[in-house]
């Protein structure tokens, strides 16, 4: 339980008599409206395969491995690679449109809104990109983390021409869409842990922003007041994810727990 559906496989290459192979953080996303599955079946190879029938529309090769946050935005792909590259392709052909540099690869899924697109990287900027050209409009430096970072970290939220964003410090910055520069920042409280990420999603519900870390601090800020404090906040076990759904806040624990 659940019932499985079917399977498909987007390691063609491996040997199904050795079952290990490596990992990878690319994902896949699927097209809107289509039954086209875009992900990578292998560290440098990008893949657009029918859920239908398995057929295998494209295939794109890159020279630099595959990052990861595959996104798929109306009829296009952003692909992040390890060398600091960020991709856009045509969903129908996975013709490379253009390619732009930032400082590190970003394992986050982009975020579009208006004709930007926002890309949080592993080095902990926060870049705008103009959708159509992948010109840089600006960059934000949340300051470089040198500890170990997690998986899991929320991609940026774009709510009112205001950037948010959380970090592995457990922090939470808030950026001007339009400009880049920090508008605030929220440290929400310490907890006794290892590790502090952020994770799962950033949510707005009306005045509150909702957050969860991997600490197992829950919480929602206080957008209307001058000093963004904390509404309500909680110690739960260590949080692995996070989402909103119909007025309710819903987060994942490392035991398993919801």
């Amino acid at each position: 339980h659940p019932f499985r559906l079917g399977m498909v496989s987007l390691g063609f290459g491996y040997n199904l008599d050795m079952p290990l192979s490596e990992a990878d953080y690319s994902g896949f996303d699927l097209k809107a409206d289509s039954d086209l599955l875009i992900g990578s079946v292998d560290s440098h190879t990008l893949a657009a395969i029918s859920l239908m029938d398995n057929k295998v529309f494209w295939l794109s090769r890159f020279n630099t491995a595959i990052a990861g946050a595959v996104s798929v935005i109306g009829d296009w792909v952003l692909v992040s690679l390890l060398d600091g590259t960020l991709a856009k392709l045509e969903v129908a052909t996975g013709k490379v449109v253009w390619e732009a540099k930032l400082d590190s690869y970003n394992v986050r899924p982009v975020v579009l809104s208006g004709r930007l697109i926002f890309v949080m990287t592993a080095g902990q900027q926060l870049f705008a990109l103009e959708f159509n050209s992948g010109t840089i409009q600006w960059l934000y430096d949340a300051g470089f983390y040198e500890g170990l970072m997690l998986y899991g970290a929320p991609k940026p939220l774009v709510k009112d021409d205001t950037v948010y964003i959380g970090l592995p410090t457990g922090e939470i910055h808030a950026v001007a869409a339009n400009s880049g520069k920090l508008s605030w920042k929220s440290d929400p409280g310490y907890v006794e842990a290892r590790f502090h990420d952020v994770v799962g999603d950033l949510a707005i519900s009306g005045s509150m922003l909702l957050f969860s870390r991997y600490d197992g601090l829950v919480g929602a800020i206080n957008l209307d007041s001058p000093g963004h404090d904390l509404i309500w906040s909680k110690e739960l076990p260590s949080l692995t994810a996070s989402t909103f759904r119909n007025g309710r806040f819903y987060v994942g624990a490392l035991n398993g727990d919801v």
